[in-house]
């Protein structure tokens, strides 16, 4: 586990969030158009039907669910890598940052130090993280 897989699973969280928003947006716009009233009277234009919208939502369920399998590959790997640290101020950092998605405030107030101390503990559980992938990269 890296520095970069460790971030990208923060990534993955906003990602995870922004196709969410997108598929209750579509829903709502779908939802909207399906109340609308009909009538016999002819229409201009070439507007989204419902059933554009429910295809576009399909759509960003299935890229949901396989990006949510992804960060549940993602964070059992980091889990993992974590749990090979002795230092269970180290652990805890990367867990309540990497797991939890906590912001730096947040991890420092939770876990009683300043931010300086917590930047400063986060720095040395990366060292240590790299140590323990080399370690299993040997053993392996």
């Amino acid at each position: 586990m890296t520095k970069k897989e460790l971030r990208n699973l923060r990534y993955l969280d906003a990602e995870l969030m922004s196709i969410r928003g997108q598929i209750n947006m579509l829903s709502a716009q779908a939802e909207g158009l399906s109340t609308v009233q009909l009538s016999d009277m002819p229409k201009g234009g070439c507007g989204r039907g419902v059933d554009d919208y429910i295809a576009d939502v399909i759509d960003l369920q299935a890229t949901y669910a396989e990006r949510l399998a992804e960060l549940n590959r993602c964070r059992k790997r980091a889990e993992s890598a974590i749990e090979l640290i002795d230092r269970v101020e180290y652990r805890a950092v990367l867990r309540l940052r990497y797991l939890s998605g906590k912001s730096w405030e947040e991890v420092a107030d939770q876990m009683g130090y300043s931010l300086r101390g917590i930047f400063k503990i986060h720095g040395a559980a990366l060292v240590e993280l790299e140590k323990c992938a080399v370690k299993c990269s040997k053993v392996q």
